[in-house]
């Protein structure tokens, strides 16, 4: 294997077109079939680019017992825990970007208890402690 080449930050910002017919039909295929193997009673998937929603669609149902169908612009979905796994993920990315520090003092100026980077990573998806 070469050596890895560096790609160009605007290369990584630039906009890969998407078909919203395909991504359709893939969804479709995806969703039906997950949501039968896994029980899963509805779901709704948005996909958005820049500040465009290229795909929305509701699958399977809010209420199994009332029959209400999930509905992509209408129907609310509490986030709960994987909200954990999108912040934590926003900041590696940010540590990457070196826009972030996992040492910085995360409220430094706030008059409440100073709390570092790092230890927010590990309350929320048990990054390994420091080490030295």
């Amino acid at each position: 294997m070469g050596a890895e080449q560096e790609v160009p930050a605007e290369r990584l910002r630039s906009e890969v077109p998407i078909d919203p017919a395909e991504l359709g039909d893939f969804a479709d295929t995806f969703f039906t079939s997950q949501m039968d193997a896994l029980h899963i009673p509805g779901a709704v998937f948005v996909f958005v680019q820049g500040d465009e929603v290229i795909y929305a669609r509701g699958y399977g149902y809010a209420s199994l017992e009332q029959q209400i169908p999930m509905e992509a612009a209408n129907t609310v979905v509490r986030i709960g825990s994987i909200s954990k796994s999108l912040v934590a993920t926003a900041v590696m990315q940010l540590v990457e970007q070196g826009r972030l520090d996992l040492q910085c003092d995360f409220c430094s100026r706030q008059p409440i208890e100073v709390l570092q980077c790092r230890r927010l990573a590990k309350i929320a998806f048990d990054f390994p402690p420091e080490q030295g």
